[in-house]
Protein backbone atom coordinates (compact mmCIF):
# COMPACT_ATOMS: atom_id res chain seq x y z
CA UNK A 1 0.00 0.00 0.00
CA UNK A 2 1.85 3.15 -1.13
CA UNK A 3 -0.08 6.85 -1.63
CA UNK A 4 0.57 10.28 -2.17
CA UNK A 5 2.51 10.53 1.10
CA UNK A 6 4.33 7.52 0.52
CA UNK A 7 3.33 5.70 3.41
CA UNK A 8 4.23 1.69 2.72
CA UNK A 9 1.99 -1.37 4.29
CA UNK A 10 2.90 -4.59 3.23
CA UNK A 11 0.22 -7.55 3.97
CA UNK A 12 2.22 -11.00 4.63
CA UNK A 13 5.43 -10.04 3.16
CA UNK A 14 8.53 -11.94 3.02
CA UNK A 15 12.05 -10.70 5.07
CA UNK A 16 13.37 -10.52 1.25
CA UNK A 17 10.34 -7.95 0.68
CA UNK A 18 10.48 -5.92 3.82
CA UNK A 19 14.41 -5.59 2.81
CA UNK A 20 13.84 -4.80 -0.90
CA UNK A 21 10.92 -1.67 0.75
CA UNK A 22 13.25 -0.64 3.02
CA UNK A 23 11.25 -1.87 5.94
CA UNK A 24 14.38 -3.70 7.29
CA UNK A 25 14.78 -2.05 10.46
CA UNK A 26 12.10 -2.07 13.19
CA UNK A 27 8.21 -2.54 11.42
CA UNK A 28 5.30 -2.08 13.64
CA UNK A 29 2.78 -4.82 12.89
CA UNK A 30 -1.18 -5.14 13.13
CA UNK A 31 -2.83 -9.00 12.90
CA UNK A 32 -5.46 -9.21 9.91
CA UNK A 33 -7.58 -11.32 11.65
CA UNK A 34 -6.74 -14.33 9.70
CA UNK A 35 -3.24 -15.46 11.17
CA UNK A 36 -1.74 -13.11 8.96
CA UNK A 37 0.20 -9.22 9.76
CA UNK A 38 0.18 -5.56 8.17
CA UNK A 39 3.87 -4.37 8.66
CA UNK A 40 4.92 -0.45 8.50
CA UNK A 41 7.90 1.80 9.16
CA UNK A 42 8.10 2.08 13.24
CA UNK A 43 7.90 5.25 12.78
CA UNK A 44 3.73 5.24 12.20
CA UNK A 45 2.04 4.68 15.21
CA UNK A 46 -0.29 1.94 15.22
CA UNK A 47 -3.24 3.89 15.07
CA UNK A 48 -2.34 5.73 12.43
CA UNK A 49 -1.92 2.34 10.50
CA UNK A 50 -5.06 1.14 11.52
CA UNK A 51 -7.18 4.47 11.01
CA UNK A 52 -5.10 3.62 7.04
CA UNK A 53 -6.20 -0.04 7.30
CA UNK A 54 -9.91 1.49 7.93
CA UNK A 55 -9.96 3.94 5.18
CA UNK A 56 -9.52 1.10 2.55
CA UNK A 57 -12.02 -0.92 4.46
CA UNK A 58 -9.38 -4.13 4.80
CA UNK A 59 -9.87 -6.24 8.28
CA UNK A 60 -7.37 -5.91 11.40
CA UNK A 61 -7.31 -6.24 14.70
CA UNK A 62 -6.74 -3.45 17.34
CA UNK A 63 -3.65 -3.73 19.45
CA UNK A 64 -1.77 -1.95 21.97
CA UNK A 65 1.49 -2.62 20.01
CA UNK A 66 3.55 -5.26 18.14
CA UNK A 67 6.93 -4.79 16.38
CA UNK A 68 8.90 -7.16 14.03
CA UNK A 69 13.30 -5.93 14.32
CA UNK A 70 14.42 -7.32 11.19
CA UNK A 71 17.72 -7.77 11.82
CA UNK A 72 17.04 -9.77 14.81
CA UNK A 73 14.57 -11.92 13.40
CA UNK A 74 12.35 -11.29 16.38
CA UNK A 75 8.27 -10.45 17.40
CA UNK A 76 8.16 -8.08 20.16
CA UNK A 77 4.73 -7.26 22.26
CA UNK A 78 4.03 -5.56 25.40
CA UNK A 79 2.19 -6.66 28.54
CA UNK A 80 1.89 -5.82 32.08
CA UNK A 81 3.53 -8.47 34.17
CA UNK A 82 4.38 -8.24 38.23
CA UNK A 83 7.18 -11.41 38.28
CA UNK A 84 9.59 -12.87 36.13
CA UNK A 85 6.98 -16.12 37.02
CA UNK A 86 4.44 -13.82 34.83
CA UNK A 87 6.86 -12.74 32.35
CA UNK A 88 7.69 -16.35 31.39
CA UNK A 89 4.54 -17.15 30.98
CA UNK A 90 3.44 -14.24 28.66
CA UNK A 91 6.41 -14.82 26.46
CA UNK A 92 5.55 -18.48 26.28
CA UNK A 93 2.29 -17.64 25.12
CA UNK A 94 3.65 -14.79 22.73
CA UNK A 95 5.63 -17.70 21.10
CA UNK A 96 2.67 -19.93 20.90
CA UNK A 97 0.52 -17.76 19.16
CA UNK A 98 3.38 -16.95 16.52
CA UNK A 99 3.98 -20.17 16.06
CA UNK A 100 0.64 -21.13 15.45
CA UNK A 101 0.49 -18.87 12.15
CA UNK A 102 1.73 -20.84 9.15
CA UNK A 103 2.29 -17.68 7.39
CA UNK A 104 5.14 -16.53 10.14
CA UNK A 105 6.24 -20.25 10.17
CA UNK A 106 6.69 -20.41 6.64
CA UNK A 107 8.50 -16.60 6.36
CA UNK A 108 10.11 -16.39 9.76
CA UNK A 109 11.61 -19.22 10.05
CA UNK A 110 13.68 -19.69 13.51
CA UNK A 111 12.30 -16.20 14.71
CA UNK A 112 12.89 -14.90 18.20
CA UNK A 113 9.76 -13.80 20.40
CA UNK A 114 9.47 -11.52 22.99
CA UNK A 115 7.81 -9.32 25.38
CA UNK A 116 8.56 -5.95 27.25
CA UNK A 117 6.26 -4.18 29.49
CA UNK A 118 3.30 -1.54 29.10
CA UNK A 119 3.62 0.52 32.12
CA UNK A 120 4.43 4.00 31.93
CA UNK A 121 7.17 4.79 34.02
CA UNK A 122 6.52 6.14 37.64
CA UNK A 123 8.55 6.53 40.26
CA UNK A 124 7.94 3.35 41.97
CA UNK A 125 8.93 1.10 39.04
CA UNK A 126 11.95 3.20 37.68
CA UNK A 127 15.19 1.43 38.12
CA UNK A 128 18.00 3.07 36.11
CA UNK A 129 21.09 1.84 37.58
CA UNK A 130 20.08 -2.02 36.53
CA UNK A 131 20.81 -3.10 33.35
CA UNK A 132 18.53 -5.82 32.55
CA UNK A 133 14.63 -7.03 33.97
CA UNK A 134 13.54 -6.31 37.02
CA UNK A 135 9.95 -7.10 38.96
CA UNK A 136 8.42 -4.44 37.19
CA UNK A 137 10.69 -5.47 33.21
CA UNK A 138 10.73 -1.33 33.18
CA UNK A 139 14.26 -0.88 31.89
CA UNK A 140 16.38 2.66 31.00
CA UNK A 141 20.07 1.87 31.27
CA UNK A 142 22.91 3.72 32.81
CA UNK A 143 25.72 3.96 30.48
CA UNK A 144 25.01 0.44 28.83
CA UNK A 145 26.78 -1.15 26.08
CA UNK A 146 25.65 -2.22 22.46
CA UNK A 147 25.25 -6.26 23.81
CA UNK A 148 23.02 -4.30 26.89
CA UNK A 149 20.76 -2.49 24.77
CA UNK A 150 19.93 -5.22 22.34
CA UNK A 151 19.74 -7.82 25.14
CA UNK A 152 17.48 -5.45 26.59
CA UNK A 153 15.35 -4.60 23.12
CA UNK A 154 16.35 -1.04 23.32
CA UNK A 155 17.17 -0.60 19.63
CA UNK A 156 15.73 3.17 19.68
CA UNK A 157 17.12 4.91 22.57
CA UNK A 158 16.18 8.59 24.15
CA UNK A 159 19.35 9.53 25.76
CA UNK A 160 19.49 11.24 29.47
CA UNK A 161 22.83 12.93 30.71
CA UNK A 162 23.68 13.41 34.18
CA UNK A 163 24.27 17.28 34.87
CA UNK A 164 26.79 16.66 37.56
CA UNK A 165 28.69 13.38 35.50
CA UNK A 166 28.69 14.75 31.63
CA UNK A 167 30.08 10.96 31.25
CA UNK A 168 27.41 9.43 32.48
CA UNK A 169 24.09 8.39 30.28
CA UNK A 170 20.56 6.84 30.74
CA UNK A 171 19.43 4.79 27.70
CA UNK A 172 15.47 4.40 27.22
CA UNK A 173 12.93 3.49 24.80
CA UNK A 174 12.13 6.17 22.55
CA UNK A 175 8.70 4.77 21.48
CA UNK A 176 7.87 3.42 25.04
CA UNK A 177 8.39 6.61 27.71
CA UNK A 178 8.24 9.60 28.12
CA UNK A 179 11.58 12.00 28.00
CA UNK A 180 10.12 14.09 31.36
CA UNK A 181 8.83 11.02 33.20
CA UNK A 182 11.99 9.30 33.25
CA UNK A 183 14.32 12.68 34.12
CA UNK A 184 11.63 13.30 36.82
CA UNK A 185 12.10 9.87 38.58
CA UNK A 186 15.81 9.97 38.26
CA UNK A 187 15.64 13.47 40.05
CA UNK A 188 13.86 11.77 42.61
CA UNK A 189 16.42 9.74 43.05
CA UNK A 190 18.93 12.18 43.60
CA UNK A 191 20.48 11.84 40.19
CA UNK A 192 20.72 15.35 38.56
CA UNK A 193 19.12 13.90 35.38
CA UNK A 194 18.58 16.20 32.26
CA UNK A 195 16.71 16.08 28.75
CA UNK A 196 18.74 16.21 25.93
CA UNK A 197 17.63 16.47 22.36
CA UNK A 198 19.70 13.23 21.76
CA UNK A 199 18.46 9.50 20.53
CA UNK A 200 20.57 6.40 19.48
CA UNK A 201 19.73 4.00 16.64
CA UNK A 202 21.35 0.53 17.58
CA UNK A 203 20.91 -0.58 14.14
CA UNK A 204 23.38 1.96 12.45
CA UNK A 205 24.86 2.38 15.67
CA UNK A 206 24.42 6.24 15.32
CA UNK A 207 23.89 8.56 18.12
CA UNK A 208 21.08 11.41 16.28
CA UNK A 209 21.02 14.87 17.52
CA UNK A 210 17.55 16.45 17.20
CA UNK A 211 18.22 19.91 16.00
CA UNK A 212 14.37 20.99 14.60
CA UNK A 213 13.88 23.67 17.46
CA UNK A 214 17.12 25.68 16.85
CA UNK A 215 17.97 28.36 14.60
CA UNK A 216 21.19 27.37 12.24
CA UNK A 217 23.41 29.34 14.58
CA UNK A 218 22.24 27.23 17.50
CA UNK A 219 22.37 23.83 15.94
CA UNK A 220 25.89 24.45 14.65
CA UNK A 221 27.01 24.82 18.20
CA UNK A 222 24.77 21.99 20.02
CA UNK A 223 26.28 19.64 17.15
CA UNK A 224 29.80 20.38 17.89
CA UNK A 225 28.93 20.02 21.57
CA UNK A 226 27.19 17.37 21.68
CA UNK A 227 29.37 15.31 19.23
CA UNK A 228 32.63 16.61 21.18
CA UNK A 229 31.20 14.93 24.10
CA UNK A 230 30.55 11.92 22.82
CA UNK A 231 33.31 11.27 21.11
CA UNK A 232 35.21 12.31 24.20
CA UNK A 233 34.02 10.40 27.16
CA UNK A 234 34.82 7.35 27.71
CA UNK A 235 31.75 5.26 29.00
CA UNK A 236 30.46 5.90 25.10
CA UNK A 237 34.09 5.05 23.55
CA UNK A 238 34.02 1.99 25.49
CA UNK A 239 30.24 1.25 24.84
CA UNK A 240 30.09 1.90 21.26
CA UNK A 241 33.17 2.44 19.83
CA UNK A 242 33.93 3.49 15.94
CA UNK A 243 29.68 5.34 16.41
CA UNK A 244 28.31 7.53 13.60
CA UNK A 245 27.14 10.72 14.62
CA UNK A 246 24.32 13.03 12.62
CA UNK A 247 21.73 15.91 13.37
CA UNK A 248 17.97 15.58 12.03
CA UNK A 249 15.22 18.30 11.52
CA UNK A 250 12.34 15.59 11.69
CA UNK A 251 11.04 12.83 13.40
CA UNK A 252 13.62 10.18 14.72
Amino acid sequence: MNDDDMFVILHNPTRKELRDNSLDDECRIVKDGKGGYYFASSEWTHEQIENKLKSKNLPYEETIGEFYYYQDNLFATRDDWNTEEEYQEYKNDWYKSLKSMPYIVNNFGNFKAEIFNGEYLTEEIIHAKKSNYDDYMAVVLKNPTRKELRDNGLFHCRIIVDWNDRNTYYFADSYSFIHTEIVEALNHEGISAVETPLFYNYTNNEFILMIGQYTDKEAEEFTKRYEKELRNSPNIVKGFGNFKFDTSYGEV
